[in-house]
């Protein structure tokens, strides 16, 4: 209700107005986005992992929501997480359909780690580590710079002024393509294409896509490469969403409609979807993505794929784990259903699951450490996983723009004739082919 609030104060009475008289006064007839059915499985999803774990009779308190005990609220018991978010938006239309802002915005007691009616969503500001990277790549193959293909030395390297990013696993992998990159979310790369791209670059097509920073200027150097910079969790997931949607960028909203007791509306239509990433760029970054919910593809996150009736259903998910283990992010979405589907009442579904405490202090340490895997994938999988119980099974599709080329699989140079991958590409981005002889490295 304060989301619809704070939306229909702004489209009423201008972007800079905290109150609107027309509001104040009553009379008008609302009609919110929400899903009633999707927000109770937000909320359920969003307590599993912050208010069971905590709760005198954890198996209790999970069946009380219909769920089983699971090892992965177990591990929470003894941890310093105390808050969670999620938001559910379809991303074709922009309609918020699900928006649990905290673990439990009725409570009536909080603490410095849950605050029931701050929401985290809207008014927090949270890194979004890993799941900043997609943004990243979408940007360099948006503007010709990056392909799925190139390749970058995923080796240790001084970028200058004391910085030496290294790998979640401490490893280095030499030779590795965008695709594998971003797929096994390998920080080294992610850093490097930052600094081919340059900032101010990224900065632009993010807030293209949606996304807005506390300060005018991100200042956080090649860092910014690894989601360092805060921004609204409400913003990314219409960034994801634009990445669903074909490279457009939907109006989110929390309304269909405003009327006053004459029955005329009150507002203004919403903007039209607008082109912010080529069609390509946003297919071939999905494309990747999708490979994460697939065991066969990533035997890491491919754990959380989402299934209905033993069928495994496309999805895309990256997750995002900050340095100072203060934000856990998931974030993701489905193939879009056609329009009978819709008419069934299904979604373009994006979700985008937060956790962490809403005081912003640490919720792991390095000798007990908590990572996004531990929890808010789980949180983001149970809620897709019942939220699309019996939906179509939809494919992502690939826009005849792209085009397929075997690529050496070290060097992503054009294949000459040895192993090979294949690999998607924007027109007239194709891979060059290598050196007079074997092109391949080693």
């Amino acid at each position: 209700m304060w989301q619809v609030r704070r939306e229909l104060t702004t489209r009423l009475c201008g972007e800079e107005a905290e109150t609107c008289p027309l509001i104040e006064r009553g009379g008008l007839a609302v009609t919110s986005t929400l899903d009633v059915r999707l927000q109770g499985l937000a909320a359920k999803w969003v307590a599993a992992a912050t208010i069971v774990p905590k709760a005198d009779n954890p198996r209790q308190a999970a069946r009380a929501l219909g769920l089983e005990y699971e090892p992965w609220m177990a591990n929470l018991t003894d941890k310093t997480l105390r808050n969670g978010a999620l938001i559910a938006m379809d991303y074709q239309t922009g309609e918020i359909v699900a928006y649990q802002g905290s673990a439990d915005p009725t409570a009536t007691k909080g603490t410095r780690r849950f605050q029931p009616r701050f929401d985290v969503l809207a008014d927090g500001w949270r890194q979004p580590g890993s799941a900043f990277k997609p943004i990243v790549y979408a940007t360099g193959i948006d503007n010709r710079q990056l392909t799925a293909a190139t390749m970058f030395m995923d080796v240790v390297t001084d970028f200058g002024d004391g910085y030496t990013p290294t790998d979640a696993d401490n490893l280095e992998r030499g030779p590795v393509r965008v695709r594998n990159a971003l797929q096994f979310s390998l920080n080294i790369p992610a850093v490097k294409a930052m600094a081919v791209l340059g900032n101010e670059t990224v900065e632009a097509k993010s807030e293209d896509m949606g996304i807005s920073y506390l300060d005018d200027t991100t200042d956080a150097g090649l860092s910014y490469a690894l989601g360092v910079e805060e921004v609204h969790p409400k913003d990314l997931v219409r960034a994801y969403g634009v990445l669903g949607n074909g490279g457009a960028l939907a109006y989110q909203t929390t309304i269909i409609s405003a009327t006053d007791d004459t029955g005329e509306s009150v507002l203004e239509p919403a903007p039209e979807p607008e082109r912010v990433l080529d069609r390509g760029a946003a297919a071939i970054v999905t494309d990747i993505l999708a490979g994460n919910t697939d065991p066969d593809v990533n035997p890491f996150w491919g754990q959380f794929r989402i299934t209905d009736g033993g069928r495994r259903r496309p999805a895309t998910l990256k997750t995002g784990t900050n340095n100072d283990a203060r934000d856990l992010n998931a974030y993701g979405y489905i193939a879009p259903p056609g329009r009978a589907e819709r008419e069934d009442g299904e979604y373009a579904l994006v979700v985008g699951a937060w956790n962490g405490n809403s005081d912003n202090s640490l919720v792991s340490t390095p000798a007990d450490p908590l990572f996004s895997i531990d929890v808010t994938t789980h949180v983001w999988q149970g809620f897709l996983e019942e939220a699309t119980d019996g939906w179509a099974i939809n494919q992502f599709r690939l826009p005849d723009s792209l085009t397929q080329t075997a690529v050496d699989p070290w060097t992503g140079l054009r294949d000459a004739g040895g192993r090979s991958v294949t690999e998607l590409f924007i027109a007239d981005t194709g891979p060059e082919a290598g050196p007079a002889g074997d092109p391949r490295c080693g």
